[in-house]
């Protein structure tokens, strides 16, 4: 060991630790903003909720059931701005983001017009049948 190495940990020992201060949790009242949204995702509250809903669905993506990637959402199913930062099991689902984007899609594809998904599915089965169930090559 070099005599540097041993003078920086002989400091070390010497030096007593100050105990860390322990953050306090922002609480939001209200509808959130972006901005607020954000501040909330970053909290150990939340981040411990979206691996409490990963371990739920053993890691898989809700739709596809394909591993979740890296950048995986948790996606809030109600768009009611003041029910964000309820954590319940009910509430959301861990997406792969181009489940998350299809997901958003489709959704307001319905919202505007509630036939759309019965099309979508015909149009779907027919493919699938016409096609043997495999995909395009």
């Amino acid at each position: 060991m070099s005599k540097r190495r041993i003078r920086k940990n002989d400091n070390q020992n010497n030096k007593e630790r100050k105990p860390r201060k322990q953050r306090e949790e922002r609480v939001f009242e209200g509808e959130l903003d972006n901005k607020q949204r954000s501040a909330f995702r970053r909290t150990k509250r939340w981040k411990n909720h979206r691996l409490h809903i990963k371990k739920l669905q053993n890691g898989l993506d809700y739709i596809t059931h394909k591993p979740l990637r890296k950048g995986f959402t948790c996606h809030h199913l109600s768009s009611d701005r003041s029910r964000y930062q309820e954590l319940s099991d009910e509430l959301q689902i861990d997406l792969n983001p181009r489940s998350h984007e299809t997901l958003h899609t489709l959704f307001s594809w319905l919202c505007s017009d509630p036939k759309i998904i019965e099309r979508m599915f015909e149009v779907l089965s027919r493919m699938y049948i016409l096609n043997d169930g495999k995909d395009f090559e």
